[in-house]
């Protein structure tokens, strides 16, 4: 049931040119280059909060990716985008603009659909920004639905109004999404060309994050497989992350199969693997690092509790796995 064709998005280039009352012979003043990307050299003292954060971004873009898909979705099964589906129940404002190409009042293929916020609340979080969603394709799919999606968040600001000391949190987003779901499963493919996301003064990226996820409830097994770049502005610089094997088991559980791999500055490695004891500890993983790529592990954890990577909740089923009350959607 894998899908072999990925998205890929496309990278708009604006040239802007100035015009004047005749030609000049002053050449053109060039931009300075970004800096180089920092990249991290994975060691010791570092590696497993690397790999902490490469787990949490992906699944942190997976779910502002996935919330996208959702709307789409539940739009398209809409017989109409009216304004009463749109409304901020507590306090704010939010509106909508539909390119309608069919003008049928429906959101179809070739439609999009941009979704504005300020301060707008629907329980106890305010959201100001803009979510975007262009329809490329939605089709029947046995008895479920097929999408080709792209999705932008643009400066989605996410801030608490609960008694709880939550600090707050930015989104930037774009995502190519390969969306499909029947009864027996959900299956998201997922493309990004930038995920950032910015909590507590700490921005953190990604770019070039390819997640695919598969979800059987006829078997009850997921099938989790990423790779990408992810850095930080903080403490952390670039490394990539791979899945040389996909991460696989039973819904609601951690993996009981796969490996996941990083790649640092200096030939450095991590890996995280279901092997050695680990193989048999359904709640624990082996997680070593290679600081200088001789094939040696310099430091290694037998068996490491899941818990302290990531939340079993990114292995939950899908469909139970619904977000909070953000959105002003009804």
């Amino acid at each position: 049931m894998r899908k072999a064709r990925l998205g890929t998005l496309g990278i708009i280039v604006c040239l802007h040119a100035c015009g004047g009352g005749g030609a000049s012979d002053e050449a053109p003043v060039a931009e300075p280059p970004a800096p180089t990307p920092v990249q991290l050299t994975l060691d010791a003292a570092n590696y497993q909060g690397a790999v902490r954060n490469a787990l949490e971004w992906s699944d942190s873009a997976f779910f502002f990716a996935k919330m996208g898909a959702d709307v789409a979705d539940h739009l398209v099964s809409s017989s109409a985008i009216l304004p009463p589906l749109f409304r901020c129940t507590v306090s704010g404002a939010a509106s909508i603009t539909l390119t309608d190409r069919n003008r049928n009042g429906m959101l179809n293929a070739g439609d999009t659909l941009s979704l504005f916020m300020d301060h707008c609340i629907t329980d106890v979080i305010g959201v100001t920004g803009v979510i975007r969603i262009e329809v490329t394709s939605a089709e029947p799919f046995g008895d479920g639905r097929a999408y080709q999606l792209l999705v932008s968040i643009i400066d989605l600001s996410l801030t608490s109004n609960s008694a709880a000391d939550v600090p707050p949190l930015d989104i930037n987003l774009t995502a190519s999404v390969d969306f499909s779901y029947t009864t027996d499963f959900d299956h998201y493919v997922l493309t990004f060309g930038e995920f950032r996301r910015t909590l507590a003064g700490q921005t953190q990226s990604v770019s070039n994050l390819v997640i695919d996820y598969l979800q059987r409830y006829d078997t009850l097994r997921y099938d989790y497989l990423l790779q990408g770049t992810l850095g930080s502005k903080g403490d952390f610089g670039e490394f990539r992350i791979s899945t040389p094997l996909s991460l696989t088991g039973t819904i609601g559980s951690y993996p009981s199969a796969g490996r996941l791999g990083l790649n640092g500055a200096a030939n450095s490695t991590a890996r995280v693997s279901e092997e050695g004891a680990a193989a048999s500890n359904s709640a624990a993983v082996l997680v070593s690092v290679d600081t200088n790529g001789d094939g040696v592990a310099d430091s290694e954890v037998p068996e490491l509790d899941w818990t302290q990577l990531l939340p079993q909740a990114t292995f939950s089923s899908l469909r139970d796995r619904s977000p909070p009350v953000l959105l002003p959607i009804h």
